[in-house]
């Protein structure tokens, strides 16, 4: 079957009309189109695109054969969930909120000392005392401030984890 839609619904019977003329067969087009469809209130899913903005910041993974728009667009669309801003969730953070991922969510019961500074890049002497999950986001958002972070300040538990982990693209740990 091929279905045809457009905004109101007569440029795609028309190309329908096309298509049977050229010998395809089971042409359908949406009556009413686009419009209707809306009026009817049935779903649509706006295509996401970079901005300019966005294309400019990721220019060079743009040229990346792997990557592209395409990638970037899922980089953008993920949700990571990051269990810990310590020693191996603070660069992995970083590199994340560089790459362009969309959405962060940090669990982290800590809070920053003296003592993380040598290790943990993400934090510097103002941030002592914080909570990390605060500083973290604080931090992040001045290297990206174009991607959503949501910060729990506790500890990952059995009766949290499923909650955590629902709905997110990936895990780190």
């Amino acid at each position: 079957d091929i279905l045809l839609i457009c905004a109101s619904g007569t440029r795609s019977l028309l190309s329908g009309f096309a298509l049977k003329t050229l010998g395809f067969e089971n042409v359908f087009s949406v009556t009413g189109g686009m419009t209707a469809w809306k009026a009817e209130g049935l779903p649509t899913v706006a295509p996401q695109l970079l901005t300019q903005e966005e294309k400019k910041r990721y220019s060079r993974h743009l040229r990346i054969p792997e990557v592209q728009e395409a990638g970037q667009l899922k980089l953008k669309g993920s949700h990571v969930l990051m269990i810990g801003c310590g020693g191996l969730g603070n660069p992995a953070s970083l590199y994340l909120a560089a790459a362009g991922v969309g959405q962060l969510t940090i669990v982290d019961d800590d809070i920053v000392d003296v003592s993380n500074l040598q290790r943990q890049v993400l934090f510097s002497e103002s941030d002592i005392g914080q909570p990390k999950v605060v500083a973290g986001k604080n931090a992040l958002l001045r290297l990206n401030s174009n991607m959503n972070i949501t910060t729990v300040q506790e500890r990952v538990t059995k009766e949290n984890v499923d909650q955590l982990v629902s709905g997110k693209t990936i895990v780190i740990d």
